[in-house]
């Protein structure tokens, strides 16, 4: 019974160290504004369409300035690709069919390569399926995808000008994100299948700022005492991931 009630437990858990409030809010309000000027013009399926080219913004994690706004893009340009094939096959059973597989593997299989975090194929396939509940109509193939487009620009907008009012650089946010990894270890730190997830997530993000710090500073300033304080800050948090992983291969069941 108490096997029971745990396993329930642990189905409504909810881990709030993985969740981005404040991307969350900006990515609420980036498809309220579409969806509510389109109800207010009688034009409700263009604002549909163009708050669902919102979702580009999703995919934006951390980075450079420059990696944030070519994931944007890159994705804002998938996004409006994946509305108008759909649009284009979906009265084409067979070839809709093909193409669904397609849009799904191939961003799978980028952002599993690229060991890249976010959403994977999830919103190219809402993209791509989303003309099934539109009215048939390949004509507007060109309009439907405009309209994600729009929405991915205003996306893009949205990345820009969070990127201006960001009081932190790239590197300490790396730094933040090593920090907060070592924190959800330690959280679950007396469960072994998810310090095992955790773990293997921890290898990817401590790669990840290794790779932000090196491309978000100049030659100049990776000279810099700063500089070389945020690479103490980064040495130190692999090192306590290193001395976890060295205590959970012993069957340490708590962190004394």
């Amino acid at each position: 019974m108490s096997t029971l009630i745990k396993y329930l437990r642990s189905l409504i858990k909810v881990n709030t160290m993985k969740i981005d409030v404040a991307k969350g809010f900006r990515q609420c309000i980036l498809m309220l504004i579409p969806l509510f000027v389109g109800y207010i013009t009688n034009h409700f399926s263009t604002g549909l369409l163009i708050a669902t080219g919102t979702l580009a913004h999703i995919y934006v994690f951390g980075g450079p300035a420059q990696a944030k706004l070519r994931v944007v893009l890159f994705s804002t340009v998938g996004l409006s690709i994946a509305m108008m094939l759909g649009t284009l096959t979906v009265n084409q059973p067979l070839i809709f069919g093909v193409l669904l597989l397609i849009i799904t593997v191939i961003p799978y299989y980028i952002f599993s390569s690229l060991n890249i975090p976010g959403p994977s194929s999830i919103f190219f396939i809402v993209a791509f399926s989303l003309p099934i509940n539109l009215p048939v109509a390949p004509e507007d193939a060109l309009y439907r995808g405009l309209c994600m487009f729009i929405g991915g620009i205003i996306a893009t907008l949205m990345v820009i000008l969070t990127i201006a009012i960001s009081r932190e650089t790239a590197e300490m946010k790396a730094i933040k994100n090593d920090f907060n990894m070592i924190k959800q270890l330690v959280h679950n730190f007396d469960n072994p299948d998810a310090f095992q997830k955790a773990s293997q997530f921890a290898v990817t993000a401590f790669r990840n700022s290794d790779n932000q710090l090196i491309t978000s500073s100049t030659a100049k300033s990776k000279g810099s005492p700063r500089f070389q304080r945020i690479l103490l800050l980064h040495n130190t948090a692999q090192g306590i991931f290193s001395e976890l992983l060295e205590l959970n291969e012993k069957k340490c069941t708590t962190i004394a």
